[in-house]
């Protein structure tokens, strides 16, 4: 939840999207879920460079890693950005029959205009 809540945060205050979709799907004993923008993105290089102070993606890989999942950050200037993140909730197979198997949800949201 610390990692969604973190992208949502720089989707709505940094990334100045009008829109963004939430994704959430199980495949056999593996969540992902997605939250993709379409804000002013920006060059994944300076993260790795150090180029730029991304404090709160830093903070999103050390939590993922905690969990035993994996973090992707797909972004580029103008396009937008794509964070998702593939893990196995309880470390077992219980993730296999919890209901979600095979479906997918999506959240898809309008940003509402600063004021």
């Amino acid at each position: 939840l610390p990692i969604v809540q973190e992208a949502l945060l720089n989707a709505c205050c940094h990334a100045q999207a009008s829109s963004i979709n939430l994704t959430l799907e199980q495949t056999g004993d593996q969540l992902r879920i997605s939250i993709e923008d379409d804000g002013v993105g920006f060059d994944p290089l300076d993260i790795r460079q150090g180029n730029r102070d991304h404090f709160g993606l830093s903070i999103m890989r050390a939590r993922a890693m905690r969990v035993g999942g994996r973090l992707v950050i797909d972004s580029e200037p103008g396009v937008g950005t794509r964070v998702s993140l593939a893990w196995n909730p309880d470390g077992g197979d219980r993730g296999s029959r919890s209901g979600l198997e095979g479906r997918r949800f999506v959240l898809y949201s309008q940003v509402p205009e600063a004021k």
